[in-house]
């Protein structure tokens, strides 16, 4: 049997430390039969002259260059290049483990997604910080509490740690829109919308580089809407949502939301707290069974206006 064809797609800006060791990676993977597309973004940190090392290393890398403009138009340019059976999607910061592409193809056999876990790691002593593993199970997309929840959202929500059909991707005309948080969660539930069945590995083969101050640990303006956003594709795509998965995003979408605000301190914060409170859907946010006790405190303080106490966890919680 043909070994399958899976494309390898990475959006770069400025990531020249690490971009080395990033397609050292993904080079050196058991699976061959790939197609490494790697779209520069507007570098200008050498990061094109460590590709164009590469490019004369090893003839399944393609190479495409563009003005700024951004991680989904990088994405998006990548996708409709991708001439393989699968996409995958990886950060320039970031590395796979030897055996992940193979790992999730050999998973794949009649599934229409294959998720693995996540290992975070500290990039300077390359010390591993946590690991996000998922139990070996097959799903549905409509089994809401098995992707809706603490344990398992993590991955979900990010476009990394999947082998994506790009049949699918092609049919339903699936990409990523432009905007600076929460394009990698829409994105995936478009895909969760057009699929049904989903396995789902305990492997942990993605390895997620810590690096300070990247995009997800900057303040983000507008950030409400953003996450508005996603709860307005997550309804629309999933009318028939339970109310404690439902409840459950809302509460992220809030702690997100807080967690952005704090970082400009306590003024910024109480803002943000009168806004999400008087949001004709955030404040609908309850206190359901499938909360864990730290999100269960935080919407009891938000609904009862105890907006100082909350920043005082916020500040314990930082310093811990």
């Amino acid at each position: 049997m043909k070994m399958k064809k899976v494309s390898v797609i990475i959006p770069v800006y400025n990531k020249r430390p690490f971009l080395n060791q990033c397609i050292k990676s993904v080079v050196e993977q058991n699976h061959m039969n790939l197609q490494i597309v790697i779209v520069d973004d507007g570098s200008s940190d050498g990061s094109i002259g460590i590709i164009n090392t590469w490019l004369k290393k090893d003839k399944r890398i393609t190479f495409i260059q563009q003005l700024h403009a951004g991680v989904s138009e990088a994405r998006n340019k990548g996708i409709k290049i991708a001439n393989g059976d699968y996409i995958i999607f990886l950060d320039a910061d970031d590395e796979l483990t030897s055996d992940y592409i193979e790992c999730l193809v050999d998973n794949h056999k009649s599934n229409q997604l294959v998720i693995c876990g996540l290992i975070e790691r500290d990039f300077e002593s390359r010390k591993v910080l946590n690991k996000i593993e998922l139990e070996n199970e097959r799903i549905s997309n409509l089994q809401y509490n098995k992707i809706f929840n603490k344990s398992n959202y993590p991955i979900f929500s990010i476009p990394y740690c999947k082998l994506f059909d790009l049949s699918i991707i092609r049919e339903n005309n699936i990409l990523f829109t432009n905007q600076q948080f929460g394009e990698d969660s829409i994105f995936v539930l478009n895909y969760l919308a057009k699929i049904r069945e989903i396995k789902l590995i305990s492997k942990c083969g993605y390895i997620n580089n810590i690096v300070p101050n990247t995009l997800s640990r900057k303040y983000v303006n507008n950030i409400e809407q953003q996450l508005l956003n996603i709860m307005k594709v997550l309804v629309n795509n999933f009318p028939t949502i339970d109310n404690n998965s439902w409840n459950f995003m809302l509460c992220r979408s809030i702690k997100l939301s807080l967690t952005n605000s704090f970082r400009l301190g306590f003024g910024s914060f109480i803002n943000e707290c009168n806004t999400l409170i008087n949001d004709n859907t955030f404040k609908n946010v309850k206190i359901t069974s499938n909360l864990g006790v730290k999100d269960k405190v935080l919407v009891f303080l938000l609904k009862k206006r105890l907006y100082f106490l909350l920043f005082i966890i916020f500040y314990i919680s930082k310093q811990v």
